[in-house]
């Protein structure tokens, strides 16, 4: 265990939690179809974690989105998310030189962490 998930601490309990909760939360999954054929179907899912009770979804059925658009929101407490993509997706890391994509590394917001090759 890492320093940050030892027994006993609030955060190393959410930490080891976090596989649970993704499964017994409150979840909201949005598919969008994109534009990109390399890209295909992607699948968000917002997912309301500890003291979340609601993933309040904001876009229909069949609206067209747009990057930064929102699509919904958590109501109270902590959340996660996470994207799906289909098997055509070729996703490549980027090399961020001292920052690998790993656990434990943070990025700022809108870093470019990967891309999708052209198939």
């Amino acid at each position: 265990m890492t320093p940050t998930s030892s027994r006993g601490t609030l955060t190393g309990a959410l930490i080891r939690s976090q596989p649970w909760l993704s499964v017994s939360s409150t979840r909201a999954l949005i598919f969008i179809q994109s534009d990109n054929p390399d890209i295909g179907l992607v699948c968000f899912i917002g997912i309301g974690m500890a003291e979340v009770s609601t993933c309040a979804i904001t876009v229909t059925e069949g609206q067209r989105v747009s990057v930064g658009e929102e699509l919904g929101m958590f109501h109270f407490g902590g959340s996660s998310h996470t994207l799906i993509f289909g098997p055509q997706a070729n996703i490549t890391f980027e090399d961020l030189g001292d920052r690998p994509i790993e656990p434990n590394n943070h990025y700022w917001i809108n870093t470019v962490i990967g891309k999708v090759a052209q198939n």
